[in-house]
């Protein structure tokens, strides 16, 4: 599945929990978005969760690396919720990996949302 900015991974608006976002990337597990960040950030703050439109079988697990060191995980990611905002610190990193893994059923309607992702120089 490819990645969608400011979309779920099916097209349509990114919804988390009953909420509309504006921005944020879908996508479907497994997924890895890398980004090169030659050391001119501080701080990656996003929130995430299963779209609204995932299956009653979707569960993942997130993880934030940061030079191939993970930072965050959150296992166990079902519909209906809402994480974060989560805070990283990425203090003269070269890169950050945000990545979405199967969880307890493959990847079964693992449609999934990083909310209003950003980074803080």
């Amino acid at each position: 599945w490819k990645h969608r900015p400011d979309r779920n991974v099916l097209g349509g608006p990114l919804r988390v929990a009953g909420v509309r976002y504006e921005r944020g990337i879908g996508v479907h597990s497994k997924s890895v978005l890398a980004y090169e960040l030659d050391g001119a950030y501080k701080e990656f703050v996003t929130s995430f969760g299963m779209d609204d439109n995932s299956g009653r079988g979707a569960n993942v697990k997130a993880a934030i690396l940061v030079d191939d060191q993970q930072r965050f995980e959150r296992c166990d990611v079902v519909a209906g919720v809402l994480h974060g905002p989560v805070r990283v610190d990425v203090s003269g990193a070269r890169r950050l990996e945000l990545v979405v893994d199967f969880g307890l059923n493959g990847d079964i309607q693992d449609r999934f949302d990083w909310i209003e992702p950003g980074l803080v120089k």
